[in-house]
């Protein structure tokens, strides 16, 4: 396992091999993973507005670099800590409500809220107005096997009961049709969208209370975006209990993006890569720098954020021989656990790496599996 601090002091290590270039599970895993975030049921709101800022992410993450080292430099002046500094650096657009599947709602009759209308969908009801009803209606089916796969976007999964949650949650908004091409403009226009989720909810048309616990129902079409790519492994949110209501969720389509990270400047890149890289020695010298991971939204920005936030302070910071090492390479990708995206994880090193030794596409922890996937390189200039 590859534990280390992002300082030039490691450097100064003399290696017979290479360090163990595994995923830092532990790390990650004991820095959290997140915390599953989706659109909130029955709501108020007809939508959230993304408000996620890519800059501002990796200017964060530059920010951390110094300040974790600045701190670790401090602590110690007699030998280099062997900790990984991972941060999180998670923008989510709003606060939602709760995703759990069996909580019933605590709304009493003092709730100025109760039984006040809610937003009207512009989907169809089913009759009889029931949830297994709807579940089983086949227009809602129908509806979504024929809808287009836009352009640049490949289709996830189609025609599921459930929507997606999970990390990287941007935002949502709601549509006047089951139109998977508007939800793509959406999506084209929202900084870090990497996928996108259509479908069917079944609303109260009131909110539900002791005196209203079973109202009529309407149907909205929603349409929410995801900085980390959607598949059927995490469609898992099928609705709630309010009182007697039961929202459910039916015809949900997921489509990913095609398109590769946008250029960053000051690097080359993004070159697609298989897997993590597996650096061998240089010239009997290990150039193997460090790691990052940033939970949510996937954003490789980060990574050359942190790449160059390094040099800075390695820079300034050198050894006693006036010597230091320079970040010139690191290798982003999407870290999944058991093929739910969690969120960006880098690595640095000091010489530049080709897809040739891109090899670890993941490995075992216990019973459960991390995967990489979205592998690019980014070299400085």
């Amino acid at each position: 396992m590859r534990t280390f601090l992002l300082t030039s002091s490691l450097a100064a290590l003399a290696l017979a091999a290479p360090r163990p270039q595994d995923i830092e599970i532990d790390a990650v895993e004991a820095q959290g993973l997140g915390v599953a975030d989706g659109p909130p049921l029955a709501a108020a709101a007809t939508a959230e507005i993304p408000t996620y800022d890519a800059d501002a992410a990796a200017a964060s993450a530059a920010a951390e670099i110094t300040a974790v080292a600045k701190r670790r430099r401090q602590a110690s002046t007699v030998s280099p800590i062997t900790t990984a500094i991972t941060t999180t650096t998670t923008t989510i657009a709003t606060t939602t409500a709760s995703l759990t599947t069996t909580t019933t709602a605590t709304t009493t009759s003092k709730d100025p809220s109760a039984c006040t209308p809610l937003p009207k969908g512009s989907g169809p009801v089913s009759t009889p107005d029931e949830a297994k009803t709807f579940l089983s209606d086949p227009q809602y089916d129908a509806i979504s096997n024929t809808a287009d796969t836009p352009q640049g976007y490949s289709l996830a999964f189609s025609s599921l009961h459930g929507a997606t949650e999970g990390n990287g949650y941007l935002g949502y908004y709601t549509l006047k049709t089951y139109n998977t091409i508007q939800c793509q403009q959406y999506c084209d226009k929202t900084d870090g969208c990497q996928g996108f989720d259509v479908y069917l909810e079944r609303d109260p048309t009131v909110n539900p209370a002791p005196a209203c616990k079973n109202p009529a129902s309407t149907t909205t079409i929603k349409c929410s975006l995801w900085g980390l790519q959607v598949s059927a492994t995490t469609a898992t949110n099928q609705g709630q209990w309010r009182y007697d209501f039961n929202v459910v969720i039916t015809a949900s389509n997921g489509y990913n993006s095609l398109a590769a990270p946008t250029p960053i400047d000051g690097y080359t890149g993004p070159t697609k890569l298989g897997g993590d890289t597996q650096a061998p020695l240089l010239n009997g010298k290990d150039t193997y720098m460090g790691y990052k991971y940033y939970s949510g939204i996937y954003n490789p920005s980060q990574c050359t954020a942190a790449c160059s936030a390094q040099n800075i302070y390695n820079q300034k910071h050198p050894r006693s021989d006036g010597t230091w090492d320079k970040c010139i390479f690191t290798n982003s990708y999407v870290l999944s656990k058991n093929n739910v995206p969690q969120g960006t994880y880098c690595s640095l090193y000091s010489n530049q790496w080709t897809k040739a030794v891109a090899t670890n596409y993941g490995q075992y922890r216990g019973s459960d599996y991390y995967s990489v996937s979205q592998s690019y390189g980014w070299a400085l200039n």
